[in-house]
């Protein structure tokens, strides 16, 4: 099911290039990439940059490698999600109905660091960090029939979860999440 009517019906007639290039995702996958399974994730995940509650800034999509459990348990080496060395781009409005793929900025005032030095007016700059919804996706996914999809949320203060699932492509190309969870946190 589709998080946004508006990413579905773009999907249905005009494929999984225009769901990436209303994210400006068209700019940064590659050959290693499956664009279906680029579009399946951020049909289910996010909504449509034109819903107004859509929040461009709290965004971020990444890919990387599966990382490695530890022989003979479900425990991941290294990583929450169970993908490393994960390359992350963040997003900005460029116009009503798109967005722009940006480098993410620099962390800026935790909530928690800015209470401590009890310094509130932050909150009102908008300079405190915000809610981040992540997806991040394993590199390669292009001629695959299984891949790791990673998503998540973070928030102040210090609160977060994230799960890591199989998806798998049908006989008919289509990707779907599977049930079968590779790993799962929460803080």
């Amino acid at each position: 099911m589709a998080k946004s009517k508006e990413i579905n019906r773009l999907y249905e007639q005009f494929g999984a290039q225009k769901v990436l290039e209303v994210f400006g995702l068209d700019r940064v996958i590659d050959t290693a990439d499956d664009l279906e399974l680029w579009a399946a994730v951020i049909k289910k995940h996010w909504s449509a940059p034109n819903d107004p509650a859509a929040l461009p800034e709290t965004l971020r999509f990444g890919v990387g490698k599966k990382a490695v459990s530890k022989e003979g348990t479900t425990e991941v080496i290294g990583t929450k999600s169970g993908i490393k060395d994960v390359q992350t781009w963040c997003f900005r409005r460029v116009s009503d109905t798109h967005l722009e793929v940006t480098d993410c900025p620099a962390p800026g005032l935790s909530f928690m660091g800015m209470l401590a030095a009890g310094n509130t007016s932050a909150i009102d700059s908008g300079n405190v960090s915000l809610t981040k919804e992540y997806i991040d996706l394993e590199r390669p996914s292009q001629g695959r029939s299984k891949a790791l999809v990673h998503v998540g949320f973070s928030a102040p203060p210090n609160a977060g979860s994230g799960e890591t699932r199989y998806w798998v492509k049908n006989a008919d190309g289509k990707w779907v999440e599977s049930e079968e969870i590779f790993s799962h946190w929460i803080t």
